[in-house]
């Protein structure tokens, strides 16, 4: 059930409200909702991602949205294969090693978050749950939450 909705929701946009651990929470609706990303248990070594399930709610989330996001199918790998005597990809490459989504700031275009599955190594794949923070914060954002 938490995987239709999920996918129900990519391709719109929501307020985004952060990120605790593995969750985060976004506007759904007039409701917070706020989503787990789940590694694959069964995988033995490797780890690849699994599922998501709803969250409580309760987790440390900011109370006012921090972002405006689109919800996306995307993402890009941070991981180099070994190639010999160069490790530079493209863009493209390391695009295509990445299968998951992003929050992708709908004013800036920063990603604010990438989770589902890196496949840059050619040995192992790699969970991913990483959540990235604008160099710059603005003000307002801060005085709301102290």
């Amino acid at each position: 059930m938490s995987n239709m909705l999920f996918e129900s929701l990519v391709g719109h946009i929501y307020d985004f409200y952060g990120v605790d651990q593995n969750c985060f929470c976004i506007g759904v609706g007039g409701s917070r909702i706020a989503f787990e990303a789940v590694e694959d248990e069964s995988d033995g070594y490797r780890s690849y991602f699994d599922s998501f399930k709803v969250s409580e709610i309760g987790k440390i989330f900011f109370r006012t949205p921090i972002a405006k996001i689109r919800l996306r199918e995307g993402g890009c790998s941070t991981r180099r294969r070994y190639s010999g005597d160069t490790d530079e990809y493209s863009k493209r490459e390391l695009e295509n090693s990445f299968n998951g989504w992003v929050l992708e700031d709908v004013e800036t275009g920063h990603i604010w978050l990438t989770m589902g599955t890196d496949f840059g190594e050619d040995y192992y794949p790699c969970f991913t749950f990483r959540y990235e923070v604008p160099s710059k914060i603005s003000e307002a954002t801060i005085a709301t939450e102290t």
